[in-house]
């Protein structure tokens, strides 16, 4: 399909669309205000080039996990996923996403994980103002090169227990741990002005190589980060209650300069 407007479909599957594999392709279509009550409310499998996904929803009953709000193992190139929702996977579940612009898409409901994407591999994409209870951003899956901004999470406002090489993740927020990311792994990545209400301002238990945090916050342990590793990082600026750098973590090869906190201005508690 080329140049067609998919719009209030209703369905299991593919609410908008369903694709019996990611061969089928659609081109520059709009995809809106599709439901399904299982997996994918815009799309079922297929690859997407240049399309727009916007408004379409995957819910079922409580204890069923609808998944992939815009799509559902697909495979996107430049596409827009906004405003869409589901009980996993607000924005994409599963799927490969090349050049791709994540916004306002929301994971609610029972499971709540991955506001932007669940499980899924991205690359150069773009994710800002999602929400989830676990990963605003992303859960889970491997991103590379991405810009987080502007997400918000119960953990991990940026991420949740996810990969992320040579990213930047800006001005996220979480109410428990993790305001950047919550678990999983950063390399060369930085992090920058994310938030905390308790701990973890930049980070919480995750584990970081080559990475810069800076100007990050937490209400209460570790501004920069919490728990977890750093190894060969370079954490400045960032400030919180005990470990204004870092609390509670393991400290290798790192640099700590112009950090506060009332309790350990550089380092609170860990190793170094």
């Amino acid at each position: 399909l080329s140049g067609f407007t998919l719009s209030n479909g209703v369905a299991d599957n593919g609410g908008g669309v369903f694709c019996e594999s990611t061969n089928a392709v659609l081109s520059n279509c709009v995809l809106t205000a599709n439901s399904a009550s299982s997996y994918g409310g815009g799309c079922y499998y297929g690859t997407l080039n240049g399309c727009t996904l916007t408004g379409n929803s995957a819910y079922a009953q409580p204890h069923l996990p609808s998944t992939g709000g815009a799509a559902y193992h697909c495979v996107l190139n430049n596409c827009l996923l906004s405003g869409n929702s589901a009980q996993l996977g607000g924005g994409a579940a599963y799927s490969t996403l090349n050049i791709c612009t994540l916004t306002s898409n929301i994971s609610a409901g029972p499971y709540e994980n991955g506001g932007g994407a669940v499980d899924s591999l991205l690359y150069n994409c773009t994710l800002s103002g999602n929400w989830a209870w676990f990963g605003g951003g992303v859960s889970g899956g491997t991103l590379y090169n991405c810009t987080l901004s502007g997400n918000s999470a119960y953990m991990g406002g940026g991420a949740y227990s996810s990969s992320l090489s040579n990213c930047v993740l800006a001005s996220n927020s979480a109410i428990q741990g993790g305001g950047g990311a919550y678990g999983g792994g950063l390399i060369s990545c930085t992090v920058t002005g994310n938030t905390s209400a308790v701990d973890g301002g930049g980070t919480f238990a995750s584990y970081l190589s080559a990475c810069t945090v800076a100007g990050n916050s937490a209400a209460n342990g570790g501004g920069g980060a919490c728990d977890g590793t750093l190894n060969n990082c370079t954490l400045t600026g960032n400030s919180a209650f005990s470990g204004g750098g870092a609390a509670s973590a393991d400290v290798l090869g790192c640099t700590l300069s112009g950090n506060s906190a009332s309790q350990g201005g550089g380092v609170y508690g860990g190793n170094l």
